[in-house]
């Protein structure tokens, strides 16, 4: 019995090459996470210092975040704005000032790796709950539909 025919190698190389494209389709599925570190809510707008992190070993590009509401999608801003401003004073002088801004769109993330920054939301509606202990968020990426998580929000 001769087992090497052009029908078993042909046979052996399309399940090799079944196999590959299997593990590529599961390889270049999305894993990311988010995480809310902090978050403060005052007169229709959102500040929340978020984590990305991309447990992927292909890049991604985190195109959009928004908050869902009573099934209403509010994006956050997209372009940098000054969120918080500290500065310190000993007397009259100034001993340090430090701006922050939202993170700017889109968030680059190289594979199995992170970043962090400010996600401001300013057009939430009036009847956007002061006291939310968990918040539904819709990430769009570069890679595939967007995905919808249920995040919980810390106590401050």
């Amino acid at each position: 019995m001769n087992y090497i025919t052009k029908d078993n190698i042909s046979f052996i190389l399309a399940t090799i090459g079944s196999l590959g494209t299997i593990y590529t389709l599961f390889a270049q599925r999305q894993k990311f996470s988010l995480s809310i570190q902090s978050y403060s809510h005052k007169n229709n707008s959102l500040l929340m210092y978020v984590s990305f992190t991309n447990r992927s070993r292909l890049p991604i590009s985190i195109l959009n975040v928004s908050i869902i509401q009573d099934n209403v999608c509010y994006p956050c801003v997209y372009v940098p704005t000054k969120v918080r401003e500290c500065t310190r004073r000993s007397g009259k002088e100034v001993i340090s000032h430090k701006e922050d801004f939202s993170i700017q769109f889109p968030i680059s993330l190289s594979s199995l790796a992170g970043s962090s920054g400010y996600l401001y939301f300013d057009k939430l509606p009036k009847n956007y709950p002061n006291d939310a202990t968990d918040l539904t968020v819709q990430v769009s990426t570069n890679r595939g539909r967007a995905k919808k998580m249920k995040l919980l929000v810390p106590n401050e």
